[in-house]
């Protein structure tokens, strides 16, 4: 999975970041905070998405991009996005956004 985002984000002139899946299943599933440490050495707002994959259950994927410049996440479930999915992910963000202050 990593390996795939990554070769879709290269040709993209250094506007997007992709995160790996450990990272980003870490950050929004409120998993290991020593793994959130990777986005502190990034300027995050010098990209205009970031994107990565979160595992969920162990079994299932998920897709989420940020626009930090904007303060927008996606998420982008195939099995579908609950109501109350989108808003803990939404806040899984702007808790990490904040320890990054």
């Amino acid at each position: 999975m990593d390996a795939f985002l990554h070769l879709l984000c290269l040709p993209l002139d250094g506007s997007v970041l992709h995160v790996a899946s450990t990272v980003w299943t870490a950050i929004f599933l409120a998993q290991d905070p020593d793994k959130h440490r990777y986005l502190s050495e990034v300027q995050i707002l010098e990209y205009d998405h970031l994107v990565g994959a979160v595992n969920e259950g162990g079994f299932h994927w998920s897709l989420i991009v940020v626009q930090p410049k904007d303060n927008k996440v996606l998420y982008i479930n195939p099995m579908g996005e609950q109501n109350v999915s989108q808003q803990q992910i939404l806040q899984q963000w702007i808790k990490c956004v904040h320890i990054r202050r």
